[in-house]
């Protein structure tokens, strides 16, 4: 499915969905055109790949949903993979969509398999500001990438409320389960930081070094899109230590919790230890056993054993052993 964005000098917005018109407006150059394929026919990615001059290998990596993020500087125009959050009912979020740029000096090509959050808001904010369009097609790439990274921020906010869950679930209200949710989070982060390093990387390429299909004013707003990567970036990087020193954490609790369990134990067998002898001592066939005659021995003998565990306790106390 195409959607066709057209700026003509002196005119207002055009929408369309016919492709060949759309690149027939991008030849005059006062124009400026945007191109949006969502799940692209073979028909339409031929329209585009002649309309164009692409290069074959172009087209097959526009037809691969799974290529590695990347930018590739052509005589012309640039193309780009970056990879976007995958917002769609029932997908899961780290599932990114990569969404291609094919950016020439009056025109713009977005190519994805699904839909995507950032476009759909970018088309939506067009409607409402055309000027968004009219300040260039570098301009328009902008807006769009803008959207892609800020999507992560609010991912980075998750993270940092469940750390903090984590903490509190290892030395508050210790949680044996945490263990899994520690390494689903680990996961997630490892592949998170999997996305974001190549587009980091690319976007430093784009904001710091001159580029003939970008106007240095947008490589100023291209800078800020940098910050917020290298935000999320760093960010990732964070939260990569402190899990890992979760898992260190949770792993010595459950060591210390096992200590504390063995020597509770202990103490209670090393209590129980002179109150065996007795009663092994007095339950053996012996003719003759001190105090086995008198009607209250049997409770003096408890009471011994009573004060026995009593002067147990004691001293284990007076040696801090709990």
């Amino acid at each position: 499915m195409a959607d066709c964005f057209i700026i003509q000098k002196s005119k207002p917005l055009k929408q369309q969905t016919n492709i060949a018109e759309a690149l027939e407006a991008a030849q005059d150059k006062q124009n400026v055109v945007w191109i949006n394929l969502l799940e692209p026919t073979d028909p339409e990615l031929e329209t585009v790949e002649k309309g164009l001059g692409l290069h074959e290998l172009t087209t097959e990596d526009l037809k691969n949903p799974s290529g590695r993020a990347k930018i590739e500087d052509f005589d012309g125009h640039l193309f780009m993979t970056f990879k976007a959050l995958n917002f769609n009912e029932g997908e899961d979020i780290e599932e990114t969509i990569n969404l291609n740029f094919i950016l020439f000096k009056n025109l713009l090509v977005t190519v994805h398999i699904s839909p995507i959050l950032s476009i759909k808001e970018t088309m939506e904010d067009i409607a409402k500001r055309p000027a968004i369009m009219k300040a260039g097609a570098d301009f328009l790439m902008y807006s769009i990438l803008d959207r892609v990274i800020d999507k992560y921020l609010p991912i980075i906010d998750q993270l940092d409320d469940e750390t903090e869950q984590i903490e509190e679930s290892i030395f508050e209200k210790f949680d044996s389960g945490v263990s899994e949710k520690i390494f689903g989070l680990k996961q997630m982060v490892a592949h998170l930081r999997r996305r974001v390093a190549p587009q980091r990387e690319m976007l430093a390429n784009l904001s710091g070094r001159q580029h003939a299909l970008i106007h240095p004013k947008t490589q100023i707003y291209l800078r800020d899109v940098y910050d917020h990567i290298i935000r999320v970036n760093d960010n990732l990087e964070s939260y990569r230590d402190i899990l890992q020193g979760a898992m260190d954490s949770y792993m010595t609790q459950i060591s210390n919790r096992m200590n504390e369990v063995m020597k509770t134990l202990s103490i209670i067998a090393t209590l129980m230890l002179p109150l065996g002898f007795l009663t092994g001592l007095y339950g053996t066939n012996f003719e003759l056993l001190p105090g086995s005659k008198g009607p209250y021995n049997f409770w003096i003998f408890v009471g011994v054993m009573v004060v026995l565990i009593l002067a147990g306790v004691g001293y284990f106390k007076s040696k801090k052993w709990f």
